[in-house]
């Protein structure tokens, strides 16, 4: 039971899309958006498999490449449907458990929190023999959604999650979203979220956390490590707790084995050799090589460059973690 947010597309545009040329790195932050989402059970919130009759929250996990911009959302959680299992889509509202959304943007300096829907799993009885529910929904990073409901997309035509803003400056930034959420039908099903245990930068603890409203210029004058903007490669080393990888049997497997676990990062300036790099007893500490940009231009006041990290298991629970550093131009 895999869980990954992904745009609602025809299956042809997704395949084109994926083929078609890239110079972003998928885990540059570029522009606002949603890079993964997480799930807490109510009065045992390291616990990401809700069982019936449990009530759990689903929180969407976001990055922006300089301080943190107000979202509108819309965010729908269903049993699945009997007709359309191929793809995650809310579309009958018989199935609908939970509906949550913001439609106005924070006015400046209200919090600006992640979408999230929170909701009670039905009964067995409705359930029937489901093993996961649905999460249908549209997100306007510094925008407003369009109403999803009234106005849904429809398979093949093009449909823009925010509501046309000329004046926006940058534009608002829309995604779709689908998703499945495990559900614990039996003992097996269960699944802790890992956690981090160390991190760190160049053999140093990587400590700094940055706020979420820290300007993009002037982290010189501040306390974040200090990378120079000349090329260099630097590591980023990550441990996770001993308890992170779970056992359990597997589909099609008789016997329990450890979960494997993952360390995987989005950034907002250089990039990564490796998307992610594994976890396990025979391979304790994650190595991620992270390469500063060569930036002549850099702002002599030091540009912030915020790390969005994730340490995830295989069956995707996962544990958000942020650090940042300060650019600063290269001597």
């Amino acid at each position: 039971m895999r869980r990954t947010v992904l745009p609602l597309l025809p299956v042809a545009l997704a395949l084109v899309a994926a083929c078609g040329p890239s110079f972003t790195p998928f885990r540059f932050v570029e522009k606002s958006r949603v890079v993964g989402a997480v799930v807490s059970v109510a009065g045992d919130p390291t616990r990401t498999t809700p069982a019936p009759g449990e009530t759990a929250t689903y929180e969407l996990l976001t990055a922006d490449p300089g301080p943190r911009v107000g979202r509108t959302f819309t965010l729908v959680v269903c049993v699945p449907g009997s007709s359309n299992r191929d793809i995650v889509f809310c579309q009958d509202v018989s199935t609908f458990i939970a509906l949550n959304g913001v439609s106005t943007l924070p006015a400046p300096g209200d919090p600006t929190p992640n979408p999230f829907v929170s909701f009670d799993v039905p009964d067995e009885v409705m359930l029937g023999d489901a093993t996961e529910l649905w999460v249908f929904g549209a997100v306007c990073n510094g925008g407003t959604v369009r109403d999803l409901l009234t106005d849904p997309p429809q398979q093949g035509q093009s449909w823009q999650p925010c509501m046309p803003d000329p004046a926006a400056v940058p534009q608002p930034v829309g995604q779709l979203i689908t998703d499945r959420i495990p559900l614990e039908r039996d003992a097996n099903d269960r699944n802790h979220v890992p956690a981090l245990a160390a991190i760190t930068l160049d053999g140093v603890p990587f400590t700094y956390v940055p706020g979420p409203d820290d300007p993009l210029m002037g982290c010189a004058a501040g306390t974040a490590p200090q990378v120079a903007a000349d090329g260099v490669k630097h590591d980023l080393v990550a441990t996770a707790t001993p308890e992170s990888a779970e056992l359990y049997v597997r589909d099609y497997e008789d016997a329990a084995r450890p979960e494997e676990v993952y360390f995987r990062a989005y950034y907002t300036a250089g990039h990564t050799n490796n998307e992610y790099d594994l976890i396990s007893a025979d391979h304790p500490e994650a190595t991620l090589h992270w390469t500063a940009p060569i930036a002549g231009s850099v702002d002599e006041t030091g540009t912030l460059v915020r790390f969005y990290f994730q340490i995830a298991d295989d069956r995707d629970a996962v544990a958000p973690f942020e650090r940042a550093v300060c650019l600063v131009p290269a001597p």
